[in-house]
């Protein structure tokens, strides 16, 4: 992001926000040393393989955004929508562990 405090990113379904603060609570799980794979979250959002709404505890929606790289494997990434979309989370897997999460509703595919 460079300089920038925030940044819209255009996904096939949505815009979403991307803000400098929402970086800490992606990457506070630092056992699996997530913040290597930060730079792979903007190509996963603006180029998926697919995005699936999926139900939530909370009995939302959201969309859930799978991309497959080389290495990093394959990266799910999440938004949620509080009063605008935002980037919320997400994850790094091996190609075949991030099949458990496709679930819900197919919304988008690339193929």
């Amino acid at each position: 992001m460079g300089q920038d405090e925030m940044r819209i990113i255009k996904t096939p379904i949505e815009q979403v926000l991307f803000t400098k603060d929402n970086l800490p609570h992606m990457v506070a799980k630092t056992e699996n040393a997530r913040e290597r794979y930060a730079n792979f979250i903007i190509p996963a959002l603006e180029k998926p393989l697919e995005i699936w709404l999926t139900q939530f505890s909370d009995g939302t929606l959201r969309p859930q955004y799978i991309a497959l790289f080389d290495e990093p494997k394959a990266l799910l990434v999440s938004t949620i929508d509080k009063n605008g979309v935002v980037l919320y989370n997400f994850m790094q897997s091996e190609f075949a562990d991030m099949n458990r999460n496709r679930m819900g509703i197919l919304a988008w595919k690339r193929y």
